[in-house]
């Protein structure tokens, strides 16, 4: 009798701690799904702030372009009526 209650208990004993090891792995899975999400966000956020930046500076690039055949066009025009 003696040995199957220690048998039982010890059983009790592991279900439990199964239970418990289960929730707190669960728990460390939200919290590592939470960081994951806050990390792409922030990399995202700084993706789209540098693709602005980029779409900014190449508009920037294609106006001078544009300035710079502007006027080497009125310079051949100019030569031209001379």
């Amino acid at each position: 009798m003696d040995t199957t209650i220690c048998i039982i208990f010890a059983l009790v004993g592991l279900l439990i701690g199964f239970l418990i090891a289960k929730v707190l792995e669960r728990n460390n899975g939200s919290k590592l799904i939470k960081v994951a999400k806050k990390t792409a966000a922030s990399i995202l956020r700084e993706a789209k702030s540098e693709a602005e930046t980029t779409r900014k500076d190449k508009i920037l690039q294609a106006k001078e372009k544009f300035l710079e055949l502007k006027a080497e066009h009125e310079k051949v025009i100019l030569g031209r009526e001379k």
